[in-house]
């Protein structure tokens, strides 16, 4: 298989390259029963080198292997419509709010430790526009490899 153009590159990643690295995730994921997520290309690059390597074979290295990832999950996360990108985050809050068996202070510190994710998440969301194009044809798959719907 030949090395992805994308690796290295500044420039967009392309729809076969955006194929490539969802069927490598949907591989692995389905060996190691891990779910993938955005910042997980490392832990799903360690898990293939122990035990397949489908990354190295597909012409990646370590850090062609987290770009491509990255960008795959960024424009995954750039196609998700504004009120359902919101939701994922509002619930959590808002169980968080009606807790009763935390208090008030522990409550202002977990949502402080919880905004600098959420503002990275969207800063992810804002760099995937990038990407988005690219992935719109794998939603369906990136929906269930990250969802699990």
């Amino acid at each position: 298989m030949r090395a992805p153009a994308f690796a290295g590159s500044a420039r967009a990643l392309d729809r076969q390259e955006a194929e490539i690295v969802v069927g490598i995730m949907e591989q692995v994921a389905a060996i190691s029963g891990e779910p993938i997520y955005h910042g997980g290309g490392g832990e799903l690059f360690d898990y293939d080198t122990q035990n397949g390597e489908l990354i190295f074979a597909a012409g990646f290295d370590y850090d062609s292997w987290i770009a491509a990832h990255d960008a795959v999950l960024t424009g995954f996360m750039a196609t998700i419509p504004e009120p359902e990108f919101n939701a994922i985050f509002a619930e959590p809050l808002a169980q968080l709010n009606a807790s009763t068996s935390l208090s008030a202070e522990q409550k202002a510190a977990i949502r402080a430790d919880l905004e600098p994710e959420i503002a990275a998440a969207r800063a992810a969301r804002q760099s995937g526009q990038a990407y988005a194009d690219a992935v719109r044809p794998l939603l369906p798959r990136l929906q269930v490899l990250v969802f699990g719907e």
